[in-house]
């Protein structure tokens, strides 16, 4: 019913139907029709099989695919017939699956969900195809709040600049790529976007709003903080998604947070030790200086 993606990344669906009796009928027509809203994108090559039973069947010999543009503005529609149907007779009531890709764009975002609405039409007569009830499937991006602010009077701090990374550890093979969308709004690109950026910074108003994200854990690593002030800890994030009514209304949680720098200067712990062994050295020099000295004046 949903389900929540980043964009840029490719989303699969499966749509299961069932071959029906056609005992009598010497033709007999059966295709899947999908419209899928601007918030995805989806060519041939993203079609990827048909099932009857246990036999997968070949692509332009046993079925036709195609994607154009749809009958409803931004849409795509997606039209897959099954060639010389009624030769599946003898298999009335095995499973029929179709399985194929689309990509979530930047759309996406501001779409609210992107969806897909399949439904499959089936018949012996052209002009008087039955009609399977559609099924809707909707896609969901999640946005992510992050607010700067000072530790001591919570106001907000802009020049902190931070990178984002999927999952628990900093790893550079996971850290995400964004679109600079101005005044601390950032989006995850589709593969249309080239111009690209890895780090985020915090505008006048301390907050950066990351979009196009789905659920997960991540990882936010602050690479600069504002002048003045000390480099926060890494942050780790959660963003969770709950429904509880076929995908109509999704509740998320974990996708706004604050993060807090201090003022002053902040020694590293070695540094802290040096320093100790540093001034213990001292001391036992000026005992040495001590001690030679007393010696000296003795012998005179």
């Amino acid at each position: 019913d949903w389900a929540s993606a980043q964009v840029g990344k490719k989303v699969t669906f499966k749509v299961t139907s069932q071959v029906p009796d056609m005992t009598g009928k010497k033709n007999y027509v059966f295709r899947l029709e999908d419209t899928l809203s601007k918030g995805l994108t989806m060519n041939v090559d993203d079609f990827k099989s048909v099932n009857i039973g246990d036999r997968t069947l070949q692509k332009n010999v046993d079925y036709t695919v195609e994607v154009k543009k749809g009958t409803k503005a931004e849409t795509t529609d997606l039209v897959v017939e099954i060639n010389g149907f009624e030769k599946y007779n003898g298999q009335a009531g095995s499973n029929i699956v179709f399985e194929y890709q689309a990509e979530v764009n930047k759309d996406a975002v501001t779409v609210g969900n992107a969806t897909n609405k399949a439904h499959v039409e089936y018949g012996n007569d052209p002009s008087q195809m039955g009609s399977s009830q559609p099924d809707k499937v909707k896609v969901y991006t999640h946005t992510l709040t992050i607010t700067k602010v000072d530790g001591d009077n919570k106001a907000p701090l802009a020049g902190a600049e931070f990178k984002l990374y999927e999952g628990t550890e900093v790893q550079e093979d996971k850290i995400i790529e964004l679109v600079d969308d101005g005044e601390g709004v950032y989006h995850v690109p589709d593969t249309t976007e080239q111009t690209r950026t890895t780090t985020v910074v915090s505008p006048a108003n301390g907050i950066i709003t990351i979009k196009g994200l789905k659920q997960g854990k991540y990882t936010l690593k602050e690479t600069k903080a504002p002048a003045g002030y000390n480099k926060g800890k890494d942050t780790s994030i959660e963003i969770k998604v709950e429904n509880k009514d076929a995908g109509e209304n999704v509740t998320v949680t974990g996708n706004t947070i604050e993060v807090v720098n201090n003022s002053g200067v902040q020694l590293p712990s070695t540094g802290g030790m040096g320093t100790i062994i540093f001034v213990a050295a001292g001391v036992c020099v000026v005992g040495f200086l001590i001690l030679t000295s007393r010696k000296t004046k003795r012998t005179k």
